[in-house]
């Protein structure tokens, strides 16, 4: 992506699934996420190493929480992190190349979604595997995009009775709550004509995406890097509004 050097910037920027030439495969899921969705469970499962294809084990979720085989041809461990689950019914479905773009995708994108603690001490481990099986992965802060090995990782919270979130760079956290309290923010976005923190957030996460990337954003797209919908869906036009002033908003 182009940085900013002044020029009029574009309305909108090429979503994430653009500058990383990534497509989501359909049929093809990392093993972690089969419990993300329900609508998984029940059904039978091939196991495929990301980095020959080959099918190493066959499953029926819900998942094991500490599964793992083995590919003895390419010799590396097969976890819930690093291992492609293909419906046995689809599996002539899907090629090698859908398999690779699986485990791609997952830490490229949705990384972000899963509890802070486990994935602090996975993140290495995993990029260590990635560069030693040949596969790409771009782990980083989904508002800056700085690399995960160049930045302190930290998790902000949308509900945390329920552990939602999404993983991002210490600079970027600070920035979206400028280290407010939930009733300071709550005071903000009233002052915006918002309804509540989680909207003047998503507003700010737009701004620092634009002064860090160079590139607008839209509402939608800050809501879908940021793993929260239904808290600003229904004020999504105001939000933008607000996001599509060319200043910054500062602090009321």
């Amino acid at each position: 992506m182009s940085q900013a050097t002044g020029q009029e910037l574009p309305n909108t920027y090429n979503r994430p699934i653009d500058e990383y030439g990534l497509d989501k495969p359909s049929n093809a899921y990392v093993l972690e996420s089969l419990d993300w969705n329900s609508e998984h469970d029940g059904y039978v499962f091939d196991v495929s190493c990301p980095s020959c294809s080959q099918v190493v084990d066959k499953i029926e979720t819900p998942l094991k929480i500490c599964y793992e085989t083995w590919c003895e041809k390419c010799n590396i461990r097969i976890d819930r992190d690093f291992g492609v689950a293909v419906r046995s019914d689809k599996l002539n479905q899907v090629s090698e190349q859908e398999i690779r773009q699986a485990i791609e995708y997952f830490w490229t994108f949705e990384y972000q979604k899963r509890d802070i603690t486990y994935r602090k001490k996975t993140l290495e481990r995993i990029d260590k595997k990635f560069e030693d099986v040949g596969l790409s992965c771009n782990v980083s802060c989904p508002i800056c995009s700085t690399p995960v090995n160049k930045c302190t990782l930290e998790y902000h919270h949308w509900d945390y009775e329920n552990d939602d979130g999404v993983l991002i760079c210490s600079e970027c956290h600070n920035f979206i709550s400028s280290g407010k309290k939930i009733e300071e923010m709550d005071d903000y976005a009233r002052k915006l004509g918002l309804s509540n923190w989680k909207q003047a957030t998503v507003m700010r996460a737009a701004i620092r995406f634009e002064r860090e990337r160079g590139i607008r954003p839209t509402a939608e797209d800050i809501r879908d890097l940021l793993n929260i919908s239904m808290a600003v869906n229904n004020e999504i036009k105001k939000i933008q509004r607000w996001i599509s002033l060319k200043q910054e908003i500062e602090w009321i």
